[in-house]
């Protein structure tokens, strides 16, 4: 392999490892989550962050394949987990890709219902 293709690999390889630390870094800092690289994962496959209901899929790059990613992170979860992807295009900030019925029942859990109304119903007439 030419030396250029060799340390654009190593660049890559490079920028996806600082950017999984950084999504460990802010599991920790903002939720207090302590979370780990799965360092094994290129080996024994799985998730590069795993949590114990999810498994996180970090990708830096610099476009983005959202499906494609979604579905290989699907493929590491064991029933009880929930997928996530966090990825970041060049030049971007860091999204969350998850199915949008997990994305609803996280919500659900944010929102709290609103307060029933003391007034007494206007009827209309």
């Amino acid at each position: 392999m030419p030396r250029v293709l060799k340390s654009i690999g190593k660049r890559n390889k490079a920028a996806g490892s600082q950017f999984e630390r950084d999504i460990v870094h802010d599991l920790k800092d903002v939720l207090g989550i302590d979370a780990k690289r799965n360092l094994s994962q290129t080996r024994d496959s799985g998730g590069d962050i795993v949590l114990d209901d999810w498994v996180i899929e970090c990708k830096r790059r610099a476009s983005i394949a959202a499906y494609q990613w979604l579905e290989q992170c699907e493929a590491s979860c064991e029933p009880h987990q929930q997928p996530i992807v966090v990825a970041r295009a060049d030049g971007k900030k860091a999204i969350a890709i998850l199915p949008w019925a997990v994305f609803l029942t996280l919500l659900g859990n944010e929102i709290e219902p609103p307060e029933p109304s003391r007034e007494a119903p206007q009827r209309a007439g």
